[in-house]
């Protein structure tokens, strides 16, 4: 098996002990493509071990299909943890980088993640404006960044925000 599909295949299973030691011996055979590093990238953040994504980062500039799947990867893990701003920035410069080096195949795979991303903000703050309150309590866990300006009505038999009977929306 080829070491970057047993790297894959232990990391979509959850199994981050086997994967750091398929990583290791992939290193070991030179087998260090662009997907590999973005795993051990993936990895390194579920451990929170910031000095080794810094290192991976820095050691990216040498290949240019590094740079550019490691500021993709680092786009969707803003975006995860909510700051969209930067998602959208990072995920917009691996683009241009990935066009720029002709990576014209990857640089469509990220335009395709950063419209879903986009997507998925707009209807999460349209629910959240149609919803108000309501949606806040039905999902607690939404992500920080999804916020209702918004106010129900005091009224408990009403189930429309304020925003939407005043004709604000």
């Amino acid at each position: 098996m080829e070491y970057d599909s047993k790297v894959t295949i232990l990391f979509r299973l959850n199994r981050f002990d086997e994967t750091e030691k398929a990583l290791v011996e992939a290193a070991a055979h030179h087998a260090d493509s662009s997907d590999v590093l973005a795993l051990r990238y993936r990895l390194a953040l579920l451990k929170q071990d910031r000095a080794g994504t810094d290192a991976l980062v820095a050691g990216s500039h040498a290949q240019s299909e590094n740079e550019v799947v490691l500021w993709q990867v680092q786009a969707l893990e803003a975006a995860r943890e909510g700051r969209l701003e930067e998602a959208g920035r990072d995920s917009r410069r691996a683009i241009e980088m990935a066009r720029g080096a002709g990576l014209t195949e990857r640089a469509a795979v990220f335009e395709a993640a950063q419209a879903v991303l986009v997507s998925a903000r707009r209807d999460v703050t349209f629910a959240l404006v149609l919803g108000g309150e309501h949606c806040r309590r039905a999902a607690p866990n939404l992500p920080k960044w999804a916020n209702c300006s918004c106010q129900t009505q005091q009224d408990p038999r009403n189930t429309y925000p304020a925003c939407a009977q005043s004709g604000w929306i």
